[in-house]
């Protein structure tokens, strides 16, 4: 349970929101996805223990839904800026497994996909790739 409460005598109208452990939040350094709050760090979110899943369940989703506009729209085979994009997108996934189980980064080059189709099924070999790993040792909580 969260409570919130603003500072009302700052000149930026600071909102907080204090949590049930008596954690006080400001509001400006938090995201939510999921009607659920994760406090921003320097570089990127502070995750909590079980959040995790959360947070890839949901780019699975996101995945899911680019990737069904993408195969339905011809005209995107053809454009580079959306090529380029979905390639990276998949190179930063495999880069971080790659790092999450200690492997070399072998990530193939643009130019290896021959259309959308073969592309779309390599993101998609990462998400069982990331399911393998999950259910692995090396997913403990303290090492991702």
């Amino acid at each position: 349970m969260y409570y919130f409460f603003a500072d009302l005598f700052s000149k930026n109208k600071v909102e907080y929101l204090k949590t049930d452990a008596g954690i006080i939040i400001r509001l400006d350094d938090v995201v939510e996805l999921d009607n659920i709050l994760f406090k921003k760090a320097v570089k990127g979110i502070i995750v909590k223990p079980g959040q995790v899943e959360i947070l890839l369940n949901h780019m699975r989703w996101a995945d899911a839904e680019v990737w069904k506009k993408v195969l339905t729209l011809k005209l995107a085979e053809n454009d580079e800026k959306i090529k380029k994009l979905l390639h990276h997108l998949h190179q930063v996934q495999y880069a971080f497994y790659y790092l999450w189980n200690e492997l070399p980064i072998e990530i193939p080059k643009l130019e290896t996909f021959s259309d959308f189709n073969g592309m779309a099924k390599w993101g998609f070999e990462y998400q069982q790739k990331l399911d393998e790993f999950l259910s692995s040792s090396k997913a403990d909580e303290n090492e991702k």
